[in-house]
């Protein structure tokens, strides 16, 4: 400082200062680019879950060359079978490890017993007519619950005495059934459809003649064709017009 010259002294200050800004964001640069991070994650998490030091939720920011715990804890009635790189203890529940890069390391989990599925739980679904009841399991040894069928529950249908649909002019005629418990159906005992009982044919005065079925008073409609003379049966001279039914068609 120089009290003869204090705005030399203050250019100094400021210099000081703006060097010391400078070097700190080096450093933070430098410490930006040397950080690593080092992830872990459960192929499974109903048979285990991991951790990493210095860390949460899977995930650790670590300065390059730290060491790292990462660690595999299975659940009851399972064990890690390996970690998912290829380090030689790469089968260790717990491992230490150096940072050097970004890392992921996903464990994998298996059963360290045969399932056996032998507790009986809820019923996932009742029986039906046609299903057999469907329960979950659980393992003895272990959380996993499996879903079985239960052989030889399904109920059968439940059908009615049947009730006689009688066959119309255009339709079979069947018996039908219904089932009390599920409302479903099914027929047998099937007629053949009766036909229509035609009238003759009635001329209409307008170049067209028509006939009714006597059972379901369906409309049948053709053309006249002129001929030479008229028939009983045809009045006008219609033998060779085309028809069009009209009416209920049962």
């Amino acid at each position: 400082w120089n009290s003869n010259n204090p705005s030399k002294g203050t250019v100094t200050n400021q210099s000081c200062a703006a060097k010391s800004m400078i070097s700190a964001c080096k450093l933070l640069t430098i410490d930006a680019e040397e950080l690593i991070v080092i992830t872990v994650k459960s192929d499974n998490t109903d048979y285990g879950t991991v951790s990493v030091s210095g860390g949460s939720g899977g995930v650790a920011t670590v300065k390059s060359g730290s060491s790292v715990t990462i660690t595999a804890t299975p659940k009851q009635g399972f064990k890690l079978k390996s970690w998912s790189d290829s380090g030689s203890d790469n089968t260790k529940t717990s491992r230490t490890i150096t940072a050097t890069e970004d890392m992921t390391f996903t464990a994998t989990f298996v059963a360290d017993h045969e399932h056996d599925y032998s507790i009986k739980g809820n019923t996932v679904s009742a029986a039906t007519c046609e299903d057999n009841e469907v329960v979950s399991y659980k393992c003895s040894q272990c959380h996993l619950t499996k879903e079985k069928e239960v052989p030889d529950t399904k109920l059968g249908h439940d059908w009615s005495s049947g009730t006689v649909v009688a066959p119309t002019c255009t339709e079979q005629g069947y018996t039908e059934y219904t089932c009390s418990r599920c409302n479903k159906t099914t027929s047998d005992t099937f007629v053949d459809s009766l036909g229509h009982a035609w009238s003759e044919y009635v001329d209409n005065g307008d170049g067209t003649s028509s006939r009714t079925c006597s059972r379901c008073q369906a409309v049948e409609t053709i053309t006249n064709t002129p001929n030479s003379g008229e028939d009983e049966t045809n009045p006008g001279g219609t033998g060779g017009g085309d028809g069009e039914e009209t009416g209920n068609g049962e």
